[in-house]
């Protein structure tokens, strides 16, 4: 059975995001990569389209056309090609030939990767593979967001394709990007544990937002255990395990930014938040000016985040979760909901490897898209 979602975006004028339409710098194109990249889909044929401004896009797989962005008006379409093997389609987007994917697991007890993803003619398609807590394929809502600069993004902007799960070294390639002209690196500290050091201007303590996402065919999954600033830039730390708990070698997505979003777009409602075991806002960062995160922690395992200052103005927009934990525990999206004069709150359920809710701290990001003209 094929489940199938499309819709054209909405369309506004907004004069605060025309700088955003500009041709792309040689700056941002990507350097050739020195290793075998990911398998990106073949093109059909067709040309891909000039870049012509942001190249983003993000969808909840439902297929709710209100939780749907794509930064070039293109046909949305998700179809399940088995159990848990999901093909996105994002058109209009075949321009992202390197970028970055993301996505999260809703509203159930497993996890989902980024499978695949690359230019199909003008289209963009990305695979996802979801499983279930014991590592067998399993159907599941996700939510996905894609992203390739090029131009300069606001505030700092960093994301690394981790193709290097057995070994030390840089990362480069159309997959990596770093808005501060600095390189990508990761350090293997033993079996499943991993450093990523994306360069930039020294800096101490945890700012910003981390996004993480495990790679690849296989249960489990993949969390951020912490993040923090040194000489070099920010350092993220990574841990991949087995749907046993077992650590695992694992490439996957990261993606850091501060004073942004996801996308790495300007104009956009956006807010970011670290929270706790406990609930508490430890770091945030909100587009509206004067706005705040807040958090509820209900009971074991459930937190209500509320997004003030971002009422629905364009669409439902798209929220991504990470756990941030050395323990082998996960986190997914529940709902999230909004109106046109209603703060969107989130929420957010964290679980053990047997489903058991666990009261585990975790990175949150939210974004809303429309499309520019």
């Amino acid at each position: 059975m094929v489940k199938t979602a499309s819709r054209l975006a909405p369309v506004l004028l907004a004069a605060c995001c025309v700088a955003a339409l500009a041709a792309p710098s040689a700056w941002a194109a990507p350097s050739a990569p020195t290793v075998r990249p990911m398998v990106a889909r073949q093109p059909a044929g067709r040309p891909a389209p000039a870049i012509l401004g942001p190249l983003a896009g993000y969808l909840l797989s439902n297929g709710d056309l209100a939780d749907e962005y794509d930064s070039n008006g293109g046909t949305i379409g998700v179809a399940k090609i088995s159990t848990g093997n999901y093909l996105v389609t994002l058109g209009d987007l075949g321009a992202i030939t390197g970028g970055m994917v993301q996505a999260t697991a809703v509203n159930d007890n497993g996890t989902c990767a980024v499978d695949s993803w690359g230019p199909s003619g003008s289209d963009l398609e990305v695979g996802v593979l979801c499983y279930s807590l014991t590592g067998h394929p399993a159907n599941s809502l996700f939510d996905l967001i894609v992203t390739q600069p090029v131009m300069p993004p606001p505030g700092t902007f960093d994301y690394s394709w981790v193709y290097r799960d057995t070994s030390s070294g840089p990362l480069t390639g159309p997959y990596q990007y770093n808005s501060a002209h600095k390189s990508n690196s990761v350090r293997h500290l033993g079996t499943g544990r991993y450093q990523v050091t994306l360069g930039g201007p020294a800096s101490t303590g945890t700012t910003g937002t981390v996004k993480v996402s495990a790679y690849g065919a296989g249960g489990g999954d993949c969390a951020g255990s912490g993040w923090h600033g040194t000489k070099a830039g920010v350092t993220v730390d990574v841990t991949c395990y087995k749907a046993s708990g077992a650590p695992v070698n694992r490439q996957f997505d990261v993606t850091y930014t501060a004073r942004s979003n996801l996308m790495g777009l300007a104009g956009f409602p956006t807010a970011n938040a670290l929270i706790s075991a406990s609930g508490k806002v430890q770091t945030q960062f909100n587009s509206e000016h004067k706005a705040k995160v807040t958090a509820g922690h209900s009971k074991r395992g459930i937190y209500q985040v509320q997004f003030n200052g971002t009422t629905v103005q364009f669409s439902g927009g798209d929220v991504q979760v990470t756990p941030v934990t050395s323990s082998k525990f996960h986190c997914v999206v529940v709902k999230w909901v909004a109106g046109v004069h209603v703060k969107t709150v989130a929420t957010v359920r964290c679980f053990d490897g047997h489903g058991h809710p666990v009261n585990s701290a975790f990175a949150i990001q939210f974004v809303q898209g429309f499309v520019i003209v």
